[in-house]
């Protein structure tokens, strides 16, 4: 589906970036994965991916980065995935100016970044699409996510921004997806099965944990030909659990 295709990854290295780096080379794109540890990576991916270290916290690294559009893709990026990020501490009665500002830099401001350099190069394509990673958490509020608000609420904002870059950069199409809980290499197997834990599936609709595989599979059909005429979305992958998890918990 994606022969010709010419993409960049952020947070390529591992979890859900790792995945859709993977979804995108085996259906035929080159990818640029950007992140900061590739030795993390144990399998080959072949010529069509082209690996960057960089840290998606210092602007220089990202110009520097995007350099790499005009010397492997001709100069004409297809496709942004904006996904690299992790989870920032922060207590509403003892945050620090420099957990939110970490917070902000991480969640917020690196996608505005990778926007900002890569959208000269996505004007040249015909099916530009950017698509940035939020989270469920951006939906919810809940007692025990406490120490997590920071990251709620910057990925709420991000979740904003994409939207508002829909119409700010069209054509470019600009899509926001929510995972929920997401079974990634980033978790040791231990976890993931107390995440699997009979407990938990009775508040997720579908009954389980999703696959990395599954949310790549939807960044590469909103990147798609085929998605068009979608975009300003966020687009929930949770198996329902917002649904319920939420009203429950809040």
């Amino acid at each position: 589906m994606f022969n010709d295709y010419h993409v960049m990854v952020t947070g390529a290295t591992s979890g859900i970036g790792l995945g859709i780096t993977k979804e995108f080379l085996a259906q035929g794109a080159k990818v640029i994965g950007l992140g900061r540890n590739f030795a993390k990576i144990k399998e080959s991916f072949g010529s069509n991916f082209i690996p960057c270290k960089c840290d998606i916290m210092d602007e220089a690294q990202i110009a520097d980065a995007c350099k790499l559009i005009e010397s492997e893709f001709g100069g004409r990026l297809d496709v942004l995935v904006s996904n690299a990020g992790a989870d920032t501490p922060g207590h509403p009665e003892s945050i620090t100016i420099e957990e939110f500002d970490h917070a902000a830099h991480l969640l917020l401001l690196s996608g505005i970044l990778m926007t900002k350099h890569t959208v000269p190069y996505l004007r040249k394509s015909q099916n530009a699409s950017i698509c940035h990673t939020s989270s469920i958490g951006s939906y919810m509020s809940m007692a025990h996510q406490a120490n997590s608000i920071l990251y709620s609420v910057f990925k709420m904002a991000l979740s904003n921004y994409s939207c508002h870059c829909a119409g700010a950069l069209a054509p470019i199409r600009v899509n926001a997806i929510c995972p929920g809980l997401i079974r990634s290499s980033l978790m040791p197997d231990e976890a993931w099965d107390a995440f699997s834990a009979p407990e938990l599936a009775q508040t997720i609709p579908s009954g389980r944990v999703a696959d990395v595989s599954e949310v790549a599979k939807l960044v590469a059909y909103l990147s798609s030909e085929q998605a068009k005429f979608i975009t300003g979305d966020v687009i929930k992958i949770d198996g329902g659990w917002y649904t319920t998890h939420a009203r429950i918990a809040i």
